[in-house]
């Protein structure tokens, strides 16, 4: 490799610990917002967070300690540059440890989803998804432990090592697969839940964002996977790949992060068109006292049904369709991230 084809590699890992600097103000900013909007949150929760932001705070000591030594102390040396520092070692065990807890979090809303009482009808069906879910799980887990391993044994960063190589590609293949596969899941589930149901459609409107959402973020780390798989086949002996290293864990952060920090949101917004929904769902109960006969009132559909009497009073009350609505949708806000989450 010429200098000059070292010294731009040097340039896209930079640009890409810049970025990776940005992503982690944005994340910091969202755990802030998150611990000021949910004081009362699950500790699990606030947990789960706590342990991401420790996550994504080494990731970036890791980060400005490789740059440091790759244009700082060590610029034009291709020498030493081409060992594996420590840094580097541990900044992909942190990577793998972040992926790993935001793809738990997200597959532990699927399990929700499935143990929902809608797919409790079905129970082969929560049963085969279930066991899909536990499956990714142990693919996961084991694909990383072997990527720590072999990054642990790696004896040049500059070089394309066949006993290494495979474990990038499947690694990062892996997590590809993971990402889609969650957000697939998601929204196949969201979708049914919603369809099978008589929700208002402001719930369905909401879930269509939390599914559309889904979708993105899934389809975005995927696609980042497969620009590192991509770069480091085309280019093994540089550090184009490192550009994406420094900024793929925020994404993962950021994106669970929102969805949290939406549930407020997405529950005003459902409770400004229930507001009204509420009102015309009302049905009043009139009596005839002179006929002997009671008439009820539905304020949103105008007729009038008789029934039969049973005091002469006016007495307002929520239909059926209007509690389950309410159940329905705040059972559709908790069992995505964002109500935890979505």
């Amino acid at each position: 490799m010429s200098g000059h084809d070292f010294r731009n590699s040097l340039g896209a890992a930079f640009f890409g610990y810049v970025l990776g600097v940005v992503l982690y103000g944005i994340s910091i900013m969202q755990v802030y917002v998150f611990f000021i909007r949910y004081p009362n949150d699950a500790l699990f929760r606030k947990v789960a967070i706590t342990v991401l932001c420790v996550l994504d705070t080494l990731h970036l000591a890791f980060s400005t300690h490789m740059i440091y030594f790759f244009l700082i102390e060590h610029l034009g040396d291709f020498i030493t540059s081409s060992r594996p520092i420590w840094s580097l070692k541990a900044l992909g065990i942190v990577q793998v440890l972040t992926i790993w807890l935001v793809q738990f979090l997200y597959l532990g809303r699927i399990w929700r989803l499935t143990s929902s009482s809608h797919f409790s009808k079905s129970k082969w069906c929560a049963f085969a998804i279930n066991a899909g879910i536990i499956m990714l799980m142990a693919m996961a887990i084991a694909v990383g432990l072997i990527f720590i391993v072999k990054l642990i044994q790696i004896e040049s960063i500059l070089s394309r090592s066949k006993s290494f190589e495979w474990v990038v590609y499947l690694g990062f293949g892996m997590t590809a697969f993971v990402d889609a596969t969650i957000a697939l899941c998601m929204s196949i589930l969201l979708h049914v839940k919603v369809s099978g149901e008589d929700i208002w459609n402001s719930t369905n409107n909401v879930v269509t964002k939390i599914i559309r959402y889904s979708v993105c973020t899934g389809l975005a780390t995927s696609l980042v996977s497969i620009i590192y798989i991509i770069l480091y086949a085309a280019r093994p002996s540089t550090l184009y790949y490192l550009g994406i290293e420094f900024s793929i864990t925020r994404l993962y952060t950021n994106s669970i992060l929102a969805m949290y920090n939406a549930r407020k949101g997405l529950r005003k917004m459902l409770d400004m068109h229930h507001g009204s929904n509420d009102i015309s769902a009302l049905k009043f109960t009139s009596t005839d006292h002179e006929h002997g006969v009671s008439f009820v009132v539905d304020s949103s559909t105008s007729p009038m049904s008789e029934s039969s009497q049973t005091d002469g009073r006016i007495t307002p009350t929520i239909t059926h369709q209007v509690k389950a609505g309410k159940r329905q949708r705040d059972s559709v806000i908790d069992t995505v991230p964002v109500a935890k989450h979505l």
